[in-house]
């Protein structure tokens, strides 16, 4: 291992330093409390659920005296972080698993220096999809009102309004799943 002269260890110094800067002022940004940063630590491991959370943060559990007082607490970070689109949880589940969505896992990497792409809602695949579903129907109701005259495109251009319009419902279906 070598040693680093004078200059060296200050110029590592310096940028280690920078990167320590540039890492609280992102994670300032997020402005989270400590019990949301612990929720966040818990969900990066994977999926839990609030009883879950409360257990492994506070150690108490549902046949503990002060189990209904974390459990409070734990619920409203959570729904805190929810707000923000840090973590999100099955609409139509009993025991809700709460677990990280893609924009708390791109601003939880941020704070690390990483460069994690932001989700976008709708991907561009899935726009230009949707603007092809669009061209074609327009395309359809113009040939179905007579406006161009070309009987074998018809069929053609039916087909494909089909398959576009059934790939886009069921883009469409996926990307609600994904926020929700």
């Amino acid at each position: 291992m070598r040693s680093l002269g004078d200059g060296e260890a200050d110029e590592v110094a310096i940028r280690l330093a920078d990167d320590l800067v540039h890492s609280i002022k992102e994670f300032r940004g997020l402005k989270l409390g400590m019990l949301e940063v612990e929720v966040l630590a818990r969900l990066v491991d994977g999926r839990r659920t609030s009883n879950e959370l409360v257990l492994e943060i506070y150690g108490t559990g549902r046949d503990r005296s002060g189990f209904i007082a974390d459990y409070n607490r734990v619920r409203r970070a959570l729904k805190n972080l929810e707000r923000r689109g840090l973590v999100s949880a099955p609409i139509l589940s009993k025991e809700k698993p709460y677990r990280l969505t893609q924009h708390g896992i791109a601003s939880l990497t941020r704070i690390g220096g990483t460069k994690w792409p932001s989700p976008m809602i709708i991907p561009l695949k899935d726009r230009a999809l949707y603007l092809c579903s669009i061209a074609l129907a327009i395309g359809t109701v113009a040939i179905s009102r007579g406006e161009i005259l070309s009987n074998p495109l018809d069929s053609y251009l039916a087909s494909l309004l089909l398959v576009s319009v059934g790939g886009s419902v069921v883009r469409l279906l996926e990307t609600v799943r994904r926020v929700f």
